[in-house]
């Protein structure tokens, strides 16, 4: 399994980390109790959760156990760490993880939650895809980059742009002349998947496959969540590293619009 850090990619090795003492048994008791109120779950979900991680089945009668009187297997107790660490690490008494994410079914609402993450973005603002067409959002991303010269921008097309609007702002980007600013386009679409993201350092936006029509862009997961923000910005950042840089004005002129 692997852990994403703010730095960079950590991959942890599981076998190794079985051995190492996470704490005494009072202290692992605490961890996977802990671990399943931050989640915000019962013993049944959270039983599901880890049976889905780990691929074996837990039951709940095993987690209250557990949680009381026995001592968690060391694959259960880093898996359940970990799951703290990918949704909620630092969510604040009385928050679950469930009060961060917020999923979107409409075009309106999703194209105002992408207002939010451009507008709130005052380190980083990190944008993969290659169909965006909205003439605000382009317009929203521009103005706010004028507005703030030391904004880094990542914008990762997989394969070229699909609407002359992309295009067209791609260019009105270079001609910024700016620092801090990183296009690159991913040709290999058999190895690496199109993705949809809009992410600065504090929220993250997943677009997500429609839940009313195949042909709609309407549906997304919003994460109001500084660390998976940061995790979702190092995602762009390395396929940024593994793309086709578009380094300047006559480079993103070659582009071809494919529709």
């Amino acid at each position: 399994m692997a852990a994403i850090t703010g730095d960079g990619a950590q991959l942890i090795d599981l076998g190794a980390a079985r051995m190492r003492r996470v704490g005494g048994i009072d202290s692992a008791h605490s961890h996977l109790t802990n671990a399943r109120r931050t989640l915000g779950m019962d013993h049944g979900p959270f039983a599901d959760l880890l049976s889905k991680h780990l691929g074996w089945a837990i039951y709940p009668e095993q987690l209250r156990a557990w949680e009381q009187d026995s001592v968690p297997p060391g694959d259960v107790l880093i898996t359940a760490l970990e799951l703290v660490g990918a949704v909620g690490r630092t969510l604040p008494p009385g928050v679950t993880a469930a009060d961060r994410l917020t999923f979107l079914v409409d075009y309106d609402d999703l194209q105002l939650a992408l207002a939010e993450v451009v507008e709130g973005a005052h380190e980083v603002l990190a944008i993969t895809g290659s169909r965006s067409r909205d003439p605000a959002y382009l317009r929203l991303i521009e103005r706010t980059l004028t507005g703030r010269p030391d904004l880094v921008h990542y914008r990762v097309l997989y394969g070229p742009p699909r609407h002359g609007a992309l295009k067209n702002h791609l260019l009105h980007l270079a001609d910024l002349a700016r620092g801090g600013l990183h296009i690159g386009v991913v040709r290999d679409l058999l190895r690496d998947q199109e993705r949809f993201l809009c992410v600065n350092e504090r929220m993250a936006l997943i677009v997500q496959p429609s839940a009313t029509s195949i042909a709609n862009y309407d549906t997304a997961l919003v994460i109001d969540d500084p660390d998976i923000a940061r995790r979702y910005v190092n995602h762009v950042q390395q396929a940024y590293l593994g793309a086709e840089p578009v380094p300047d004005r006559s480079a993103v002129l070659a582009l071809e619009v494919v529709r």
